[in-house]
């Protein structure tokens, strides 16, 4: 289905009511001048898509892995058509192994990147 436009004020909903997330990250993402920023990008939709609870798909790149891996998402080949074909059909027929992945995302958002636990690990530093 394409859904067209959808405001961000209602994209958790539908995050939330899809089997899986794709995140399709590219093996180079560009600027407009041309400078390579795949290694220092910041994947917010990958924290976005922790917190709904849903099976997350996702290119396999180091940064990346720096929040996701084998026990809380499904991790492919950026350029692999086939694999991320093949992911999406196991989660989609193995529910529970999805289910399982997206309540470790979860609680890795919970325990590492929301505001509420990023501050006192920053308390937390400061106080020691």
């Amino acid at each position: 289905h394409c859904l067209g436009y959808i405001s961000p004020s209602e994209t958790a909903q539908f995050r939330s009511d899809m089997a899986v997330l794709l995140a399709p990250y590219q093996l180079k993402t560009k600027t407009i001048g041309g400078t390579d920023t795949t290694a220092y990008m910041s994947p917010i939709k990958i924290f976005e898509y922790m917190s709904s609870k849903t099976p997350i798909i996702s290119s396999d790149l180091s940064v990346i892995r720096e929040v996701l891996n084998e026990r809380n998402s499904y991790l492919v080949k950026a350029n692999d058509v086939s694999a991320w074909k093949d992911a999406i059909q196991y989660l989609i027929h193995n529910p529970k192994d999805g289910q399982s992945l997206s309540n470790s995302a979860f609680n890795y958002f919970v325990e590492h990147l929301t505001w509420e636990s990023r501050a006192q690990k920053i308390k937390s530093f400061i106080e020691s």
